[in-house]
């Protein structure tokens, strides 16, 4: 591997962090990360799901904010739902 190229892939790795969630409790432990590191949402993200193989190509980050995104559309829901009855 050339010298440059190797910086390059250096420099792009130094943006990426890794995170393992577990499919269950996807809300909170997102919300934990994000609190606890208010910058990961400056970096991409490689996501491992707990007790799943896989290597995160961009399709794995896609299937855990498509969940985040229907937990909350669920929870946004279910809250309506209540305070209507």
């Amino acid at each position: 591997m050339s010298p440059g190229f190797s910086r390059l892939t250096d420099l792009l790795s130094e943006d990426v962090q890794e995170i393992s969630v577990n499919r269950d409790n996807l809300i909170e432990e997102m919300l934990q990360m994000y609190t606890t590191d208010p910058m990961l949402d400056a970096r991409q993200i490689r996501v491992c799901f707990f007790g799943e193989t896989g290597d995160d190509l961009g399709g794995l980050t896609k299937d855990l904010f498509t969940s985040l995104s229907l937990w909350s559309d669920i929870l946004k829901n279910s809250s309506l739902v209540k305070t209507h009855l």
